[in-house]
């Protein structure tokens, strides 16, 4: 960021992290976009303060994008190409190759 602090990266086996990252994805949030009480609602166990992290760590890894004068985000183009391909990844190659093999 502007003060080059580091900001943790997003792991797909992480649940915490895939939750988000799977709210986000959400085609509603695709069309209209999103802001911090709409995906506050999908997320209830988290709180206002959590949110707003987990937005400016999106938003820091160029994830999202913030719409100026305004309170909403949209994925960036980046962003949308990425986590689409990082779940389809997760869920098509990595975790077949997981499963145990029948003898």
């Amino acid at each position: 960021d502007e003060q080059r602090r580091p900001w943790r990266g997003f792991n797909l086996f992480l649940a915490e992290d895939l939750q988000v990252l799977l709210a986000v994805l959400r085609g509603e949030f695709l069309i209209h976009g999103l802001s911090h009480r709409r995906l506050r609602a999908v997320l209830p166990d988290k709180t206002a303060g959590q949110i707003a992290r987990i937005l400016r760590r999106l938003r820091n890894h160029g994830l999202l994008k913030k719409v100026r004068g305004t309170y909403w985000y949209y994925l960036s183009g980046l962003g949308r190409r990425l986590l689409v391909a990082a779940r389809r990844l997760t869920e098509q190659v990595i975790l077949p190759a997981l499963q145990p093999q029948p003898v």
